[in-house]
């Protein structure tokens, strides 16, 4: 018998959840920005559900710059 341990890269039942969660308030600090400066964001996040659990907001961003 052949056997090979593998790295998990995640522990078992990552990314799911037993509960619900909701987003609220969501702010920005600027609308728009330079190279240079930060922009703050924030979002309140409640646990709706039954159960405890856990929960990360991501936030993904952009540059809507035309570079032609």
């Amino acid at each position: 018998m052949i056997r090979k341990t593998l790295n998990r890269y995640s522990p078992f039942g990552y990314g799911l959840s037993y509960t619900n969660f909701e987003y609220s308030n969501l702010s920005i600090s600027k609308k728009e920005i330079q190279d240079v400066e930060t922009v703050t964001v924030s979002v309140n996040v409640k646990n709706t559900g039954v159960v405890a659990g856990k929960e990360i907001a991501f936030y993904y961003a952009n540059s809507c710059h035309n570079f032609d």
